[in-house]
C-alpha cells in the first residue's frame, strides 16, 4: 500500500525540468517585468533563459506556465504571493507584476531624507540607502533610480565628525534628561518666549543651567530649545552660540520628571509657543512687505519652499513689473547699456522682529529680499549686518582698519523711542502679573 502511494504522488510531481522552468519565469516576471512599461512578452523569457541558465524553453510552454499562474492567481487570490497583470498590445497578450512597495517619487524621497541627514557620517548614510534600495527596489530599478540618487549625494551637505559628536551629544542629553551647564556665546542671536531679565553679566560669570527639550533640524544648521527650570524660560538658540562649561554627564545631576511650566502664561506648553515663533506670531508683531525679483521659475519656486517651511504659511505674493537696466557687452567688447523688463513678487506677512531677523540675516534670503515697509528696518538690519561686517574684515584682512559711522534717519529714531516705550510697558505688565501670581 506505501509503495503504490509513493507511485502516485511520483507521478503527479512535475519533473524536474517543468519545475525549472516555472521558476525562471516567476523570476523574470519579479525582477525583468516590474511594471507596465517593462511588460513582457514569451519571446523575451525564451531568451533570458537561455542568455541567462542556457536552458531552452519552448515558447508555447512559457504561454502555458504564464495561463497557469494566471489561474492560480484568480482562483487563489489571497494565498498567491504576487499579483499578475496581463496587458494586450498590439494582438499581443504581455505580462508583468507590479508589487513594489514604494513608487519612485517615494524610493527618492525617502533617500534623499537618509542622504541629507546631517547627524549622520557618510558611510552610514550609505549602508542605510544600500539598505533600504535592497528591499525597495530590485537591480533594474536601482540603475534606472541611480543618476537621480548621484544628483541627491551631490547636493547634500554634511557636518563635520566634531559637529556630528557634539549633536549626538545633546541628543542623548535630551533623551536621558541630564541637566546642561552652559553659556549664550551672544544674547542677541538667543529667543527667549519671554523678556530675558537676569543680567547678562551673571550669565558671563556663572553661565545658566537648564534642559533641552527639543532639537530643530533647520536647513542651515540644528537649533537647541533650551528650559531654563529655575527661571521657567524657554529659549531657542543654534547650536554652534551655546558654550557648555561641562558635558552633561559629568554634571551629575538630571531629572525623572521635569514639569515644562512656562513663567509666561500667554502659552500654555513650549510647543505652543515655538508654533506661534516659527511663524513669526509670538509676542509683538507688526506687518511687513518685502520684494524679490523672480529671474526664473525654478529659482523662485524654491524660494517660496523656503519661505512656507521656515514661516509655516503659505506665500501670498502679488507681480509687478518695472523696467530695470542691463549692462552687456557688444562684439567690440564695449559696454551697451539696455532696459529690459523684469517683475517683481512683493509679499506681505505679519511677524514679529525676533524671527524676521533670524530669517532676513541668512545670506541667501538677504541676497535676494529687499524691506519695502517699514523702510526703518532697512536701517535696522543692514546697519546691523554692515557694522559686522566692517568688524569682521578689520578683524581678520589684514591689510586694513575700517569703521562704521551712520546717521540715523528721523523716522528710525522716532520708532527706536517708540520700541523703548514698548518695552518698559511689557516690562511692567510683566512685573504686576508676577505681583498677582
Amino acid at each position: 500500500m506505501k509503495k503504490v502511494k509513493e507511485d502516485t504522488l511520483k507521478k503527479r510531481q512535475p519533473n524536474s525540468e517543468t519545475r525549472e522552468e516555472f521558476l525562471i519565469v516567476i523570476e523574470y516576471l519579479l525582477t525583468e517585468a516590474y511594471d507596465e512599461k517593462h511588460a513582457t512578452s514569451q519571446q523575451a523569457i525564451v531568451e533570458y533563459a537561455l542568455a541567462k541558465y542556457n536552458v531552452y524553453i519552448r515558447r508555447d510552454r512559457v504561454g502555458q506556465i504564464l495561463i497557469h499562474l494566471v489561474q492560480l492567481m484568480e482562483k487563489y487570490p489571497d494565498k498567491m504571493p504576487f499579483k499578475i497583470h496581463v496587458k494586450k498590445i498590439n494582438k499581443i497578450y504581455k505580462y508583468y507584476v507590479d508589487e513594489r512597495m514604494f513608487t519612485d517619487k517615494e524610493i527618492l524621497d525617502i533617500v534623499s531624507s537618509i542622504i541629507n541627514d546631517r547627524t549622520k557620517s557618510n558611510p552610514k548614510a550609505e549602508a542605510l540607502v544600500d539598505k533600504f534600495l535592497n528591499v525597495a527596489a530590485n537591480e533594474n530599478k536601482k540603475k534606472e533610480l541611480s543618476k537621480h540618487i548621484k544628483r541627491i549625494n551631490r547636493r547634500r551637505g554634511r557636518l563635520t565628525n566634531v559637529e556630528i559628536d557634539q549633536l549626538e551629544m545633546y541628543q542623548d542629553a535630551m533623551l536621558n534628561k541630564y541637566r546642561l551647564w552652559f553659556k549664550f556665546k551672544s544674547f542677541f542671536d538667543v529667543d527667549f518666549n519671554r523678556r530675558y531679565v537676569s543680567q547678562k553679566r551673571k550669565n558671563e560669570e556663572e553661565g545658566l543651567t537648564g534642559f533641552i527639550y527639543r532639537i530643530i533640524e533647520r536647513e542651515n544648521g540644528a537649533l537647541l530649545v533650551l528650559y531654563l527650570d529655575d527661571e521657567k524660560n524657554a529659549a531657542v538658540a543654534k547650536v554652534e552660540d551655546v558654550q557648555l562649561l561641562r558635558k552633561p554627564m559629568d554634571i551629575g545631576e538630571w531629572a525623572d520628571d521635569i514639569d515644562f511650566e512656562l513663567k509666561d502664561r500667554k502659552y500654555s506648553s513650549i510647543d505652543e509657543w515655538i508654533e506661534l515663533h516659527y511663524s513669526g506670531l509670538d509676542g509683538l508683531t507688526r506687518d511687513v512687505t518685502i520684494k524679490t525679483t523672480i529671474i526664473d521659475q525654478k529659482s523662485f519656486d524654491k524660494f517660496r519652499q523656503s519661505f512656507e517651511e521656515y514661516w509655516q504659511i503659505a506665500m501670498e505674493y502679488e507681480v509687478k513689473q518695472r523696467e530695470a537696466t542691463r549692462i552687456d557687452i557688444n562684439e567690440n567688447g564695449e559696454e551697451v547699456e539696455t532696459t529690459v523688463m523684469v517683475d517683481d513678487a512683493y509679499i506681505t506677512f505679519t511677524c514679529n522682529m525676533p524671527s524676521f531677523r533670524h530669517w532676513y540675516m541668512n545670506y541667501d534670503v538677504f541676497s535676494k529680499v529687499v524691506i519695502i515697509n517699514p523702510p526703518s528696518l532697512n536701517d535696522r538690519f543692514m546697519a546691523a549686518l554692515a557694522e559686522r561686517l566692517m568688524k569682521r574684515i578689520t578683524k581678520y584682512g589684514g591689510r586694513y582698519n575700517y569703521s562704521f559711522t551712520r546717521t540715523l534717519k528721523p523716522e528710525f529714531e522716532q520708532e527706536l523711542r517708540e520700541r523703548e516705550e514698548r518695552r518698559k510697558a511689557y516690562l511692567e505688565r510683566h512685573k504686576k502679573d508676577d505681583e498677582e501670581a
